[in-house]
């Protein structure tokens, strides 16, 4: 009777997430996790615009802060253009990072199930062909 051995481990992996949290990021000592409500971002490019200050006591000085507020629009539509650039960038390279390190425990992984299977199939090579060979008469 032939030894039968089925190696049903896969290279191939289905990821399922469950709960509610997302996954945590490494950041520098600490550990920063995405699903924080309360969490800020910062930009390191941009640049919020000064607030005009505004004097309307008088005709031609309230034509000057209406001037002023119209720079100062069109300077914030030019931040929030930058911030949104930005944080897109970011969570671009954040995604990146996640799938890169998604990707090297899956790899891991797939080494240990390559090793298994490897060692199973010539422990199998190795019984199948002990179980073939003929029986070598007793000495007597």
């Amino acid at each position: 009777m032939k030894l039968a051995i089925t190696l049903a481990m896969t290279a191939g992996f289905a990821l399922a997430a469950t709960g509610a949290e997302a996954g945590a990021l490494k950041c520098g000592n600490g550990e920063c996790k995405a699903s924080f409500a309360g969490a800020e971002y910062s930009s390191s490019k941009c640049q919020a615009p000064a607030e005009p200050t505004l004097s309307v006591d008088k005709a031609e000085a309230y034509n000057e802060s209406v001037k002023a507020a119209e720079g100062y629009v069109t300077k914030v539509k030019t931040y929030y253009t930058c911030l949104t650039d930005e944080a897109n960038a970011d969570l671009k390279d954040v995604g990146v990072a996640v799938q890169n390190a998604v990707k090297r425990a899956q790899d891991a992984e797939k080494a240990k199930i390559d090793k298994i299977q490897v060692t199973l199939k010539n422990a199998a090579d190795k019984l199948n062909a002990q179980q073939a060979a003929p029986a070598t008469p007793a000495k007597r």
